[in-house]
Protein backbone atom coordinates (compact mmCIF):
# COMPACT_ATOMS: atom_id res chain seq x y z
CA UNK A 1 0.00 0.00 0.00
CA UNK A 2 1.34 3.38 -0.92
CA UNK A 3 1.94 5.89 2.06
CA UNK A 4 -0.61 8.49 2.85
CA UNK A 5 -0.86 11.92 1.34
CA UNK A 6 -3.10 14.54 1.73
CA UNK A 7 -5.64 15.96 2.97
CA UNK A 8 -9.47 15.43 2.15
CA UNK A 9 -12.08 18.14 3.42
CA UNK A 10 -15.94 17.31 3.15
CA UNK A 11 -17.96 20.31 2.96
CA UNK A 12 -20.92 21.69 1.03
CA UNK A 13 -21.03 25.03 2.34
CA UNK A 14 -19.00 26.95 -0.72
CA UNK A 15 -18.12 29.93 2.16
CA UNK A 16 -16.64 27.27 5.04
CA UNK A 17 -14.90 25.91 2.33
CA UNK A 18 -13.53 29.07 1.04
CA UNK A 19 -12.25 30.47 4.13
CA UNK A 20 -11.13 26.64 5.50
CA UNK A 21 -8.54 26.23 2.39
CA UNK A 22 -7.48 30.07 3.40
CA UNK A 23 -6.49 28.91 6.66
CA UNK A 24 -4.87 25.63 5.46
CA UNK A 25 -2.84 28.41 3.13
CA UNK A 26 -2.20 30.72 6.40
CA UNK A 27 -1.13 27.78 8.39
CA UNK A 28 1.33 26.78 6.31
CA UNK A 29 -0.30 23.50 5.32
CA UNK A 30 1.89 22.28 2.37
CA UNK A 31 -0.41 18.84 1.93
CA UNK A 32 -2.33 19.08 -1.20
CA UNK A 33 -6.21 19.52 -0.50
CA UNK A 34 -8.76 17.65 -1.86
CA UNK A 35 -12.21 19.07 -1.55
CA UNK A 36 -15.62 16.81 -1.77
CA UNK A 37 -18.92 18.29 -0.99
CA UNK A 38 -20.87 15.40 -0.14
CA UNK A 39 -20.70 12.00 1.83
CA UNK A 40 -21.45 9.96 -0.80
CA UNK A 41 -18.68 11.87 -2.84
CA UNK A 42 -15.99 10.91 -0.11
CA UNK A 43 -16.75 7.36 -0.14
CA UNK A 44 -16.82 7.46 -3.93
CA UNK A 45 -13.67 9.08 -3.64
CA UNK A 46 -12.03 6.42 -1.34
CA UNK A 47 -13.49 3.11 -2.88
CA UNK A 48 -12.66 4.34 -6.52
CA UNK A 49 -16.40 5.43 -7.25
CA UNK A 50 -17.17 1.20 -6.03
CA UNK A 51 -18.96 1.44 -2.60
CA UNK A 52 -18.53 -2.26 -2.77
CA UNK A 53 -14.49 -2.53 -2.94
CA UNK A 54 -11.72 -0.43 -1.05
CA UNK A 55 -9.52 1.13 -3.47
CA UNK A 56 -6.56 -0.34 -1.32
CA UNK A 57 -3.81 -0.07 -3.90
CA UNK A 58 -4.01 3.63 -4.44
CA UNK A 59 -3.13 6.28 -1.55
CA UNK A 60 -5.15 7.34 1.37
CA UNK A 61 -5.67 11.06 2.84
CA UNK A 62 -3.41 11.60 5.78
CA UNK A 63 -6.16 12.93 7.36
CA UNK A 64 -10.40 13.35 6.41
CA UNK A 65 -12.13 17.26 7.72
CA UNK A 66 -15.49 16.14 7.79
CA UNK A 67 -18.48 18.16 8.17
CA UNK A 68 -21.92 16.25 9.84
CA UNK A 69 -24.33 18.66 8.13
CA UNK A 70 -24.32 16.84 4.64
CA UNK A 71 -26.18 16.31 1.83
CA UNK A 72 -27.20 12.54 -0.10
CA UNK A 73 -24.73 10.74 3.15
CA UNK A 74 -24.51 12.67 6.44
CA UNK A 75 -20.85 12.33 8.21
CA UNK A 76 -22.57 10.34 10.89
CA UNK A 77 -23.52 7.73 7.86
CA UNK A 78 -20.06 8.26 6.61
CA UNK A 79 -18.11 7.38 10.30
CA UNK A 80 -20.75 4.25 9.97
CA UNK A 81 -19.25 3.34 6.70
CA UNK A 82 -15.64 3.79 7.77
CA UNK A 83 -16.13 1.46 10.71
CA UNK A 84 -17.23 -1.50 8.73
CA UNK A 85 -14.62 -0.37 5.68
CA UNK A 86 -11.45 -1.95 6.86
CA UNK A 87 -9.21 -0.05 4.36
CA UNK A 88 -11.34 3.52 5.73
CA UNK A 89 -11.05 2.03 9.70
CA UNK A 90 -7.35 3.80 9.92
CA UNK A 91 -7.50 6.94 8.61
CA UNK A 92 -7.59 9.72 10.77
CA UNK A 93 -10.60 11.90 11.07
CA UNK A 94 -11.67 14.95 12.42
CA UNK A 95 -14.92 16.43 12.10
CA UNK A 96 -15.70 20.19 11.86
CA UNK A 97 -19.20 21.11 12.24
CA UNK A 98 -21.33 23.89 13.41
CA UNK A 99 -24.00 21.73 15.02
CA UNK A 100 -24.14 22.87 18.32
CA UNK A 101 -25.39 20.21 20.52
CA UNK A 102 -22.92 18.00 21.92
CA UNK A 103 -24.75 14.27 21.24
CA UNK A 104 -23.52 14.78 17.59
CA UNK A 105 -20.13 15.35 18.39
CA UNK A 106 -19.92 12.51 21.23
CA UNK A 107 -21.71 10.20 18.33
CA UNK A 108 -19.28 11.22 16.20
CA UNK A 109 -16.44 10.08 18.39
CA UNK A 110 -18.24 6.65 19.51
CA UNK A 111 -17.62 6.39 15.60
CA UNK A 112 -13.80 6.67 15.80
CA UNK A 113 -13.36 10.16 14.84
CA UNK A 114 -10.05 10.83 16.14
CA UNK A 115 -10.88 14.74 16.83
CA UNK A 116 -14.13 17.10 16.75
CA UNK A 117 -14.10 20.79 16.62
CA UNK A 118 -17.10 23.09 16.47
CA UNK A 119 -16.73 25.81 13.41
CA UNK A 120 -16.25 29.38 15.34
CA UNK A 121 -18.50 31.50 14.12
CA UNK A 122 -15.35 33.81 13.01
CA UNK A 123 -13.53 32.17 10.28
CA UNK A 124 -10.56 34.38 10.67
CA UNK A 125 -10.05 32.34 14.01
CA UNK A 126 -10.18 28.57 11.60
CA UNK A 127 -5.95 29.14 11.25
CA UNK A 128 -5.35 28.19 15.03
CA UNK A 129 -7.54 25.36 14.72
CA UNK A 130 -5.57 23.97 11.81
CA UNK A 131 -2.45 24.75 13.17
CA UNK A 132 -3.85 22.24 16.19
CA UNK A 133 -4.60 19.22 13.63
CA UNK A 134 -1.16 20.07 11.65
CA UNK A 135 0.32 19.25 14.90
CA UNK A 136 -1.62 16.68 16.54
CA UNK A 137 -1.54 14.42 13.12
CA UNK A 138 1.89 15.50 11.89
CA UNK A 139 0.92 17.35 8.95
CA UNK A 140 3.80 18.86 7.35
CA UNK A 141 3.76 22.83 7.54
CA UNK A 142 5.81 25.34 5.57
CA UNK A 143 6.25 28.98 6.55
CA UNK A 144 3.24 31.09 6.07
CA UNK A 145 3.33 33.64 4.26
CA UNK A 146 2.40 36.99 6.56
CA UNK A 147 -0.58 38.84 5.93
CA UNK A 148 -1.81 42.36 6.70
CA UNK A 149 -3.88 40.67 9.11
CA UNK A 150 -1.54 38.40 11.10
CA UNK A 151 -0.77 39.77 14.65
CA UNK A 152 3.09 39.50 13.32
CA UNK A 153 3.17 41.33 10.46
CA UNK A 154 4.48 44.61 10.55
CA UNK A 155 5.61 47.38 9.17
CA UNK A 156 8.65 49.17 9.19
CA UNK A 157 8.88 52.73 10.41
Amino acid sequence: MSSRQGIVIVEDNYDDLFFLRRAFSRAGIAEPITCLRSGRELIEHLTGGDPDKSKSLAPQPKLILLDLALPELSGLAVLEWMCKESAAQNIPVVVFTGMEDPKFANRALELGAARCYRKDPDPSNWVNTVREMAQLFEICRVAPMPTAQDETFRRAA
